[in-house]
């Protein structure tokens, strides 16, 4: 977790929550690999990020957020802050509890002052892109009623499509990422009522049952030129 200088809230100042990315680990051996860098522990997460973009506290390059309290929340769990296994894994010891980090975090804010604040955003980027939308009415249920909340997932619409070779890797991938960590608990009850629950990790498949207003914003191409989900 990283307060940005003005980040004391108080009962005026809106409030920023921005859920950095990072992927996700769909095995053992890759969750294990993970410990060692700033994707799984912060023993190796640098001290000082920075705020730019819709993050930053010029006004000539973000006039419209430049002024709000902002609070990056880092990402070390591999599974977009939904991993809910009750016991650690047998061989590696590692524990798979993001859905317990993201109620840690939010707890914190709140006692820092965040349930003062008068209008709150939920946003991220890739994996913390997914988080945005399995953790938005989450968000606006922690805050008073009268809080104006609203969630702006960044790149991280992933879909549910076959890719070059006509198989559905990204639909395996996540099916694994679900089984290992545990995840249903999470996600959007609505959505897994009626199918499998990894694949309501799809937003495609979730986000009509999504409450609170929500923003999404995707690019089209990746480098290759072609829709990151279709490559294998």
């Amino acid at each position: 977790l990283i307060l940005a200088p003005n980040c004391m809230y108080d009962s005026y100042p809106p409030s920023f929550h921005y859920l950095i990315g990072g992927g996700w680990c769909d095995t053992v051996e890759k969750c294990d690999s993970r410990k060692g860098t700033a994707l799984g522990s912060s023993k190796f997460m640098d001290l000082k990020v920075p705020f730019t973009g819709i993050l930053s506290k010029d006004e000539s390059q973000n006039p419209e957020f430049f002024n709000w309290n902002k609070v990056k929340i880092r990402y070390c769990d591999g599974a977009s802050f939904a991993g809910n296994q009750s016991e650690p894994e047998t061989s590696t010891g590692l524990f798979f509890r993001g859905q317990l980090i993201w109620d840690a975090v939010m707890e914190e804010l709140l006692s820092l002052g965040l349930a003062n604040a008068r209008q709150a955003l939920l946003s991220g980027c890739s994996a913390g892109g997914l988080a945005t939308l399995i953790h938005c009415d989450d968000f606006q249920e922690m805050l008073p009623k009268e809080v104006n909340v609203k969630c702006l997932s960044d790149a991280g619409f992933f879909l549910d499509e076959k890719d070059v070779y006509g198989e559905r890797t990204m639909r395996a991938f996540y099916h694994a990422v679900s089984n290992l960590q545990g995840v249903t608990k999470s996600l959007q009850k609505d959505c897994i009522s009626k199918m499998e629950s990894s694949e309501c990790l799809f937003p495609q498949n979730f986000v009509k049952y999504i409450k609170t207003p929500v923003g999404i914003a995707v690019c089209g191409l990746g480098k290759s030129g072609r829709p990151p989900v279709l490559l294998p």
